[in-house]
């Protein structure tokens, strides 16, 4: 879908108010009206507030697991609630991206080719797999920190949040945008890199109260290097995706995103037991 939006002149709001409430606008159900202007200070403006959306997907997730574990309800079933809750919430919008990028990335294509097939509305068996596959890794790590812990809604807070702070990884200005129009052409290219290393530390408060409330001081730790690990793969990711493409794209920047909620997810699952 990245390729379906075109530029619009418009004027600006204050970029506080207007960069969050365009990426919840863009990037999930609600309501909320965003930006008049298609251009590349809105796409800017969302990719610096992404870890918005990470912080009300988090939230949902948390009153799913704290409400379903106080009611008894197995683990496996408020996992599988959990990341449903989260592919409604975003329209399966990110899910969308991992399988046409894994389409594109499994042919194994030149460039050229493997843009006609990122561009492809259908996905094929790559694509439906690795969403499958990734959805899978979700259920099960919930599941796991559930099982870990009666805290687990502060640990799955963390994961859709983690998740969106790698997002602009891939819109950074160190990369273009694959074509002139669309979503990418508005995004790719505007992410700032100490605006990665500020919302880092930004995610220390949660993580400091998640370590508060598991009473371990060492999960501060393990909650950053968590961070640090999904920061990491989606450097890889981008610069894997803009070598293969010859560019980046708004579905690589979901991507980026879906993977990660699958690698923090199964972090934490390991980790958890661990301390």
């Amino acid at each position: 879908m990245s390729g379906k939006v075109d530029f619009v002149e418009g004027e600006h709001g204050p970029a506080l108010i207007e960069g969050p409430a365009t990426a919840l606008s863009w990037l999930t159900v609600l309501p909320i009206k965003g930006a008049s202007a298609f251009d590349r200070t809105t796409g800017a403006r969302v990719m610096a507030s992404l870890p918005v959306v990470g912080v009300v997907l988090g939230a949902v997730a948390a009153v799913i697991v704290a409400g379903l574990q106080a009611l008894g309800v197995s683990s496996l079933l408020i996992g599988t609630l959990v990341v449903v809750s989260w592919a409604l919430f975003t329209r399966f919008m990110h899910l969308d991206g991992l399988a046409d990028v894994a389409d594109a990335l499994g042919s194994y294509a030149e460039p050229a080719r493997a843009r006609e097939i990122l561009a492809d509305p259908h996905a094929g068996l790559i694509g439906m797999g690795s969403a499958l596959l990734a959805m899978l890794v979700q259920v099960a790590s919930i599941a796991a920190i559930v099982d870990a812990t009666p805290q687990a809604f502060v640990i799955v807070f963390l994961i859709p949040f983690f998740a969106r702070i790698t997002g602009p990884v891939g819109a950074n200005e160190h990369f273009h945008p694959m074509k002139p129009t669309g979503f990418g052409a508005m995004m790719i290219g505007t992410a700032k890199t100490w605006w990665t290393a500020c919302w880092f530390f930004v995610a220390c408060v949660p993580s400091l109260f998640a370590a508060r409330v598991l009473d371990d001081a060492a999960l501060l730790l393990i909650c950053q290097g968590v961070l640090a690990v999904a920061l990491g793969v989606a450097v890889a990711l981008a610069r894997h995706c803009s070598k293969r493409f010859g560019g980046l794209n708004g579905d690589t920047t979901g991507f980026i995103m879906e993977t990660n909620a699958s690698v923090t997810a199964a972090l934490f699952a390991i980790a958890l037991p661990l301390i």
